[in-house]
């Protein structure tokens, strides 16, 4: 629409100036028609500047205005410039120094003692006794059998490698020692019998016994286990010093 109104108005100039140059040339001779011919030339030159003017001054951004179109083909038609980004430096990172754990010492271990128990423990009880009880008279020099009836009640098994062994008082002159016969297992019984002797001095004699078990250790009666096993006996005066054999033991 601008190029066709900016067009009608070049054409409405130039007539506009020929009717005035038409006008001129009645009556004119050929040297004064030469120069309105110059003249008709410099008016049609001044229409064109006008135009010109007017088109300088339209809109650029008006679609069909020439100098619109000439700015939007040369920035269309111009690259552009894009910058391209300066390499970048990649800085390596620092490195954080981080400290190692001060190492604790670790508490000393005490060492502890610890008692060795053993596997079974060794006790016995009176049950009763089978001959010649605690106080029997009996005259000096008198040979006869005290006998017990003693129970195992500890944990440990007697073998034959336990005995019974004189421990205090008067040994009564019995052996020192008399090995088991069997063995007794916890909560069996055995019978022991020894030989005898009264004095021949007329008092009171006690003879103390224990049993022994094959390291060597000496274990009686009693919570404690060293209670021994005995015998006490008054001695008269002297009579006939024939031998008693063992009572039976039941």
């Amino acid at each position: 629409m601008g190029g066709a109104a900016e067009g009608s108005n070049l054409l409405a100039c130039i007539a506009g100036r020929t009717i005035q140059i038409r006008k001129a040339c009645i009556g004119m001779s050929s040297n004064r028609f030469n120069w309105l011919l110059i003249v008709m030339v410099l008016l049609l030159g001044a229409c064109s500047s006008k135009n010109i003017l007017a088109t300088d001054n339209a809109d650029p951004t008006v679609i069909g205005s020439p100098v619109g179109v000439h700015t939007m083909v040369s920035e269309a038609a111009l690259p552009t410039n894009t910058p391209e980004p300066f390499p970048t430096s990649t800085i390596p990172p620092t490195a954080t120094f981080t400290p190692k754990p001060i190492p604790t010492e670790e508490p000393t271990r005490t060492s502890k003692t610890v008692a060795v128990v053993p596997a079974c423990t060794n006790r016995a009880t009176l049950v009763r006794h089978l001959s010649f009880s605690d106080g029997s008279s009996i005259s000096s020099g008198y040979i006869f059998g005290k006998a017990w009836r003693i129970q195992n009640t500890g944990t440990c098994t007697w073998t034959t490698a336990y005995a019974l062994v004189f421990a205090s008082g008067e040994q009564l002159n019995a052996p020192a020692e008399t090995p088991l016969t069997r063995e007794v297992p916890p909560g069996d019984t055995i019978d022991i019998q020894i030989s005898m002797k009264a004095p021949d001095i007329a008092n009171a004699y006690t003879s103390n016994w224990m049993l022994r078990d094959p390291e060597g250790g000496l274990f009686g009666t009693g919570e404690e286990a060293n209670q021994p096993i005995g015998v006490i006996i008054v001695v008269k005066n002297p009579s006939t010093k024939d031998f008693h054999p063992f009572p039976e033991c039941g």
